[in-house]
């Protein structure tokens, strides 16, 4: 992240290794506008608040619903561009 600076993360919760919300603080340290949404299998309103209190731009339950996606990135892209 350090060399590439993404614009945009899609960022899973539960990975091996590093939860997603402990990638979102160290994102969220090297780059305070970076977009982040979290996309997780994990329906838990309590991981939900920490990740938008921590930055995410939104927060997505698997299934995914492809629209929102779509609706969602656009959304953030839009206004990274003001």
């Amino acid at each position: 992240m350090k060399e590439d600076r993404p614009h945009l993360i899609l960022l899973d919760i539960m990975m091996p290794g590093m939860s997603g919300l402990e990638v979102m603080k160290r994102a969220r340290a090297i780059d305070r506008e970076v977009g982040i949404i979290v996309v997780t299998a994990a329906h838990d309103e309590e991981l939900g608040r920490q990740a938008l209190t921590l930055g995410a731009f939104d927060f997505i339950t698997k299934p995914i619903d492809f629209q929102h996606l779509d609706q969602c990135l656009w959304q953030k892209l839009a206004l990274m561009t003001l």
